[in-house]
């Protein structure tokens, strides 16, 4: 079976293993380099975390987060966040008022009890999953 070529929106799974690599070295050795999971996002911004309560992984993407399962790879949900409004107040919101903002999420943390923290931009978002903090997130 062939595999798609990894592009800037895949996710790779690496294997390691112990042992004699090349010319005899021993260590540890990153091996078997393959998809994993590919995301139809645009742009997939680099914020990769695995939910300590289901193994999940959570990628951040310029429109929220999508959640693919760890054994697998496969796309189980996503969770869209809100694009930022525009306001103006502040000298330091008019002195970069001409450059792009942020959009979507950069980075997800956990937390204890069944949270995630969505860092976005200025925006920072809390939700609960797993059914530890009695949000349906964790069920897809």
């Amino acid at each position: 079976m062939l595999s798609p070529p990894l592009t800037a929106s895949s996710l790779a799974a690496i294997s390691d293993s112990n042992g004699a690599g090349e010319r005899g070295k021993r260590g540890a050795f990153l091996i078997n380099k393959r998809l994993f999971a590919y995301s139809p996002a645009k742009a997939p911004s680099g914020g990769i975390s695995t939910d300590p309560v289901q193994g999940n992984v959570w990628l951040g993407t310029d429109e929220g987060v999508e959640i693919y399962s760890g054994g697998m790879g496969s796309l189980v949900g996503k969770i869209l966040v809100p694009e930022e409004e525009e306001h103006s107040s502040s000298p330091v919101d008019k002195k970069f008022a001409g450059l792009d903002k942020m959009t979507g999420v950069s980075r997800v943390a956990f937390g204890g009890d069944g949270e995630a923290w969505l860092l976005g931009g200025e925006r920072l978002w809390r939700i609960g999953f797993g059914g530890l903090a009695g949000s349906a997130v964790g069920g897809v």
